[in-house]
């Protein structure tokens, strides 16, 4: 299996990409890319990970399986939650990946994509948070339906 310096490598020049460009595509400097490529950056944090895979058009869970992070799957039905740990055993991170889009939320999850791309850091907060009360309310509900 390749380290993160030969996959981000590989991956960058399969898309015709110079070390300056993937930088400008990522958000990240050319200086954060050849450290990685180098090998001088083992173990990127999270948001520079899914800095790179948005750019390098790959799953930011495959780039967590590259760098080593130990990775923990639980179903949960509808989607599985994917658990990364460091070799210590400390949380990493946990990402959730939907089974499937129901038919009728497709349309939403473009929106969500392009939100998360487009709005303004403040804007996607508050986007973000106003869904996090909303998913409340519902998880609520449903537990007064089950009493």
């Amino acid at each position: 299996m390749m380290n993160l310096a030969e996959f981000i490598r590989s991956k960058r020049e399969e898309l015709n990409l110079s070390q300056r460009q993937l930088g400008i595509a990522s958000g990240l400097s050319n200086t954060v890319i050849s450290k990685i490529e180098n090998g001088e950056r083992t173990e990127p944090d999270v948001d520079t990970l899914r800095k790179l895979a948005s750019a390098l058009k790959v799953n930011v869970i495959e780039l967590m399986k590259v760098v080593g992070y130990l990775e923990e799957t639980i179903d949960h039905g509808k989607y599985t939650e994917h658990v990364f740990t460091n070799s210590d055993g400390e949380l990493i991170d946990i990402f959730q990946e939907l089974k499937e889009i129901p038919e009728n939320r497709e349309h939403w999850v473009g929106t969500a994509l392009r939100a998360a791309n487009e709005l303004p850091e403040e804007d996607f907060d508050k986007l973000d948070k106003y869904a996090q009360v909303l998913l409340q309310k519902a998880k609520m509900e449903k537990d007064i339906e089950k009493e």
